[in-house]
């Protein structure tokens, strides 16, 4: 009797764990890099992650300094629409 509590709790708990594993991978997103899913698994040391979104907020500082030095540029082709006549070569 001792036994099959314990399996039972043993099944039940690997339920659990595939039921956390499973829900994880729903609700991963996709715009997360390796490293960010790997710090939400435990997986990597805090160090790394720290490290890595230290380099991330660094480069999304330079992406936005650089948007903002950068002016408006609007050009059209008329080009294109007889490029679809063409055949492909």
């Amino acid at each position: 009797m001792k036994y099959i509590n314990l399996l039972k709790t043993m099944r039940y708990i690997n339920l659990l764990a595939t039921m956390k594993y499973i829900n994880l991978l729903k609700t991963m997103r996709n715009d997360q890099c390796d490293l960010c899913v790997a710090a939400e698994l435990g997986n990597i040391p805090k160090e790394q992650y720290d490290a890595h979104t230290d380099r991330k907020q660094k480069a999304q500082a330079e992406k936005m300094k650089d948007k903002a030095e950068t002016g408006i540029d609007f050009g059209m082709d008329d080009g294109s629409a007889s490029c679809i006549n063409m055949p492909k070569n």
